[in-house]
C-alpha cells in the first residue's frame, strides 16, 4: 500500500517526492510481506495449519530467550568497542567488522554473526599489544561458548517443549487455525439473509475449566455433583456407624 501510494503520488504531482532507492527498497519490503501472507492462507490445509500453530507458537516460546541473547551480545560488545578504542589509538586497526557505520550497533551484530553464525576467524585478534590479544582472545572463545554452546542447547531445549505441547494437541490447533481464517472472512457473509428462516441460532464457545464459566447449564451440573458427593459421603458415615453398631451386637450375643 505505501508503494503504491509513492508511485501514485509521484504520477500526479509529474515530480520525484520519492528517490528510486527509496521506493525500491518499500516495494523489496511489500514482495518480502507478500511472501510471508502465504503463511496465513497455508491455514485453509489442515496439513500446514498444524505447522503455522507451531511456528507462532516457538516465536512467542523464544520471547524471552531472544532478549537474554541480546543481552549477552551487548555484553561481549561494549567490551570489544573498550578494546578497539584502545587498538585503534596505537596501531589504527579494529577487531569488529563495520556493519552498518554505527559504533555500538556494529559490535552487536558482529557477535551475533560470531556466535549464531560460526564466523569464527581469529586473525584478527592476532594485532595490537600482548594484553589485548589474550584478553580478547578470551573473551571471544567465551563468546562463542555462550551463544554456540550454552545458548543454542537452551533454544533447542525451548522448540522441543513448544513442538511436544502442539504435536499433543495438532488436531485441536489445526482446526483452530481453520476456524480463525474462517472468522477473518466472516464478513463475507451475510448472516441475516443465512439465518432468515431459521428458527435456532447455536453459539459455541470453548471453555477450559468448567469452575469458571458463567453457564447455567454448567453450574446446574456441578451444583448437582456437589450435592451427589455430599450424598455419597454421607451414607458412607452412616454405613460405617451400622456396621459399627452391628459389630457391637454380634460381639455382645458372643459373649451372653
Amino acid at each position: 500500500m505505501i508503494f503504491l501510494i509513492m508511485i501514485v503520488g509521484d504520477l500526479i504531482k509529474e515530480q520525484v517526492y520519492f528517490p528510486l532507492e527509496m521506493m525500491q527498497i518499500v516495494g523489496s519490503f511489500g514482495i518480502f510481506m507478500m511472501w510471508l501472507k502465504v503463511f496465513y492462507w497455508c491455514r485453509i490445509f489442515s496439513s500446514l495449519a498444524y505447522y503455522v500453530k507451531l511456528i507462532i507458537q516457538t516465536l512467542i516460546d523464544s520471547g524471552a530467550f531472544m532478549f537474554m541473547s541480546l543481552i549477552v551480545c551487548i555484553a561481549f560488545g561494549v567490551f570489544f568497542i573498550g578494546v578497539d578504542q584502545a587498538l585503534e589509538s596505537s596501531i589504527d586497526h579494529i577487531y569488529m567488522a563495520p556493519f552498518l557505520g554505527e559504533m555500538y550497533v556494529d559490535a552487536v551484530i558482529d557477535v551475533y554473526i560470531v556466535g549464531a553464525l560460526g564466523n569464527l576467524d581469529d586473525g584478527r585478534f592476532r594485532r595490537g599489544a600482548k594484553p589485548l590479544q589474550r584478553a580478547s582472545m578470551m573473551m571471544f572463545l567465551l563468546s562463542t561458548f555462550m551463544t554456540q554452546v550454552v545458548f543454542m542447547n537452551m533454544l533447542i531445549a525451548i522448540m522441543g517443549d513448544t513442538y511436544n505441547a502442539v504435536y499433543d494437541g495438532a488436531v485441536e490447533n489445526g482446526l483452530k487455525e481453520r476456524v480463525a481464517l474462517m472468522d477473518d472472512h466472516l464478513w463475507l457473509i451475510d448472516l441475516q439473509k443465512e439465518f432468515k428462516n431459521q428458527k435456532y441460532v447455536l453459539i459455541v464457545k470453548p471453555s477450559n475449566d468448567f469452575n469458571e464459566t458463567p453457564e447455567p447449564v454448567i453450574q446446574k451440573i456441578e451444583k448437582s455433583k456437589r450435592e451427589i458427593s455430599r450424598d455419597i459421603m454421607q451414607m458412607n458415615r452412616n454405613l460405617d456407624a451400622g456396621v459399627k453398631l452391628t459389630k457391637k451386637d454380634v460381639l455382645y450375643d458372643l459373649k451372653q
